[in-house]
């Protein structure tokens, strides 16, 4: 079952909160919440042309969010944390094991090096390195 607007508009102001508002470093030049805003929109226009299903759309919407905020702290292994602090966040929010899991999948894929394995993955990837091209 999917989220409403209103769920993805709370997470996304949670990992605002996450880069503005804890100790924000000066020295994130990129991995920041403007970087996370281009993301999500890139992933939600790609998926949105993928024609996803609107619960596929949502958890990529997610990852995208959450896919850098652990970057603040810590840039090593960031994605790894990333994906426990979405963990944290939704598993009280209700959302089911599967779909955590699923979402968690997609943040790993934004890892340097990694090759996306499907097409959620590919897009992330994309989203991610779209202000290269």
């Amino acid at each position: 079952m999917g989220t409403s607007s209103i769920e993805i508009n709370s997470i996304a102001k949670y990992v605002e909160d996450q880069f503005l508002h804890k100790e924000q470093r000066k020295d994130l030049l990129y991995h920041n919440w403007d970087h996370t805003q281009r993301v999500l929109d890139s992933a939600s226009t790609i998926g949105e042309a993928e024609q996803l299903e609107p619960d596929t759309l949502e958890n990529l919407k997610i990852a995208a969010l959450f896919h850098d905020v652990a970057y603040r702290d810590n840039g090593q292994d960031h994605e790894l944390n990333s994906a426990k602090m979405a963990r944290e966040h939704l598993s009280p929010l209700g959302f089911a094991e599967d779909r955590i899991v699923e979402i968690e999948r997609i943040i790993m894929a934004t890892q340097m090096g990694y090759e996306p394995q499907d097409q959620l993955e590919k897009i992330i990837k994309d989203a991610d390195l779209s202000h290269l091209g």
